[in-house]
């Protein structure tokens, strides 16, 4: 139940029905949930130790607020562990991992052109799994997974504040991560440091990104 809770939760604030700010209480969602509200309770520890939820002094989580400051020093964490992901991938990298790769990319593509953002998103969080679980280093991807939940929600909470403001700036930017992810692929080819350079590179530009679509949403919101 605790697991069913978690998920359901996550879900849910994932897709911007729990949004950021708003205040949650156990037994109001263990009434919602049909559920005791003991999993409630510990679903809601759990994603705040995730980082997702932030308890209320007088009892209760609200979800985080997405901040600038708090995107850049994530992904100043993960333009370092991905960097080291996609060198450590190169001795695992084969064909079919790389035909798995380029299809993702075309399935990302033709989702961008159809204006899925979010399906788009899920597949390009797709490819950056795909390759750090290639890296083979348990303790690297748990370190990883553990962070990506964060980006994920991050980055889904600003995709839906960007759409409602500029889709072609949004769009714009998906279709530029396209291109770096076939570089990071013809990388991979050519070494580890090659791959560890391009991926490197292509997250330095997405957090520039996030971090202008974000500012500007910040100043706007101000």
């Amino acid at each position: 139940m605790y697991d069913q809770a978690y998920d359901i939760l996550w879900e849910k604030i994932l897709s911007g029905e729990i949004k950021p700010g708003q205040r949650l209480r156990d037994i109001e969602l263990a009434e919602q949930m049909k559920i005791s509200r003991t999993p409630a309770r510990e679903a809601m520890r759990k994603l705040e130790q995730d980082g997702i939820l932030k308890a209320l002094e007088h009892g209760g989580y609200e979800v985080t607020e997405v901040r600038a400051a708090d995107l850049r020093d994530l992904y100043r964490c993960r333009i370092v562990l991905e960097g080291l992901a996609a060198r450590d991938a190169v001795d695992n990298f084969t064909p079919g991992d790389e035909r798995k790769l380029k299809q993702l990319i075309a399935r990302t593509e033709d989702y961008i052109k159809q204006g899925k953002f979010e399906q788009a998103l899920k597949c390009n969080t797709e490819f950056h799994v795909t390759i750090c679980e290639l890296s083979k280093n348990e303790h690297l991807i748990r370190l990883l997974e553990s962070l990506w939940r964060l980006i994920i929600f991050h980055r889904s909470t600003l995709m839906k504040a960007a759409l409602s403001r500029t889709v072609p700036r949004y769009a714009e930017h998906l279709e530029k991560t396209q291109r770096e992810h076939h570089a990071i692929l013809a990388a991979m080819g050519r070494g580890p440091e090659h791959a560890g350079a391009a991926m490197e590179r292509h997250l330095s530009n997405t957090a520039a990104d996030m971090d202008e679509m974000l500012r500007h949403i910040e100043s706007v919101e101000a």
